[in-house]
């Protein structure tokens, strides 16, 4: 899958910030920044609603990968964060 996310983009390496940090983690990161949707999801067990992103799919190696790139460009342009 391609990479939509430009790393060198301030409002993109904030947005994978809350994502990563607030919103589902490295993968939810991950799947935003190669142009995933949120889908509604419903847990059977919890009963409840709520929107994320589809991760099940995504190559682990390419998830870490990406992460990898983003906190070392995060870190070069706002000070060492992760």
């Amino acid at each position: 899958m391609e990479l939509r996310a430009d790393l060198t983009n301030d409002d993109h390496l904030e947005t994978i910030r809350r994502i990563h940090d607030n919103e589902g983690g490295p993968r939810s990161a991950y799947a935003w920044a190669i142009g995933r949707e949120r889908e509604t999801i419903y847990s059977v067990f919890k009963g409840e609603r709520w929107k994320d992103f589809f991760t099940e799919d995504l190559d682990t190696g390419k998830v870490t990968d990406f992460i990898i790139d983003f906190y070392n460009a995060y870190n070069k342009r706002f000070g060492v964060t992760y």
